[in-house]
């Protein structure tokens, strides 16, 4: 993962062109006082640079997550509900401690919720014609 300085803990790809998805990172930024989270569009040039880009077409209604600890080289990226609390337990503590309620139901389960908001997101939503750009304050935390 050598986009990510030693300080980053994991990368979050989103879809760029999502509403919800860029309310959702905006959140996660917010959350992420330490900065440990870097964010970038499944469709950008990060995603393809990581060798991702095709597991983003394969799975254009997920979140990817991908952890920059050396132990996490050759592991899949996580994706959809596990994306989601990989996330949020780099956070900070109340988030994390939500997150581990969270994971105490059936994988299954999360998912299927995370599919349920997933699939009916672009009709709530609506569509970007484009990635927009992050605020100013976060441009540092995004990559391509």
């Amino acid at each position: 993962m050598a986009p990510l300085s030693a300080r980053v803990a994991g990368l979050v790809l989103f879809d760029g062109d999502c509403p919800f998805c860029h309310r959702a990172v905006r959140l996660l930024a917010r959350l992420d006082r330490r900065g440990r989270l870097r964010f970038a569009p499944l469709a950008g040039e990060t995603a393809r640079r990581l060798g991702l880009a095709c597991a983003a077409a394969e799975r254009p209604d997920s979140l990817l997550f991908v952890a920059a600890a050396s132990d996490a080289a050759g592991h899949p990226p996580f994706e959809r509900s596990e994306a989601v609390l990989a996330a949020l337990e780099l956070v900070g503590w109340g988030a994390r401690a939500a997150a581990r309620v969270v994971r105490l139901l059936p994988r299954r389960l999360r998912d299927a919720a995370y599919d349920f908001v997933a699939r009916r997101r672009e009709r709530w939503f609506g569509r970007y014609p484009r990635c927009p750009s992050p605020p100013a304050r976060l441009s540092g935390r995004f990559l391509p």
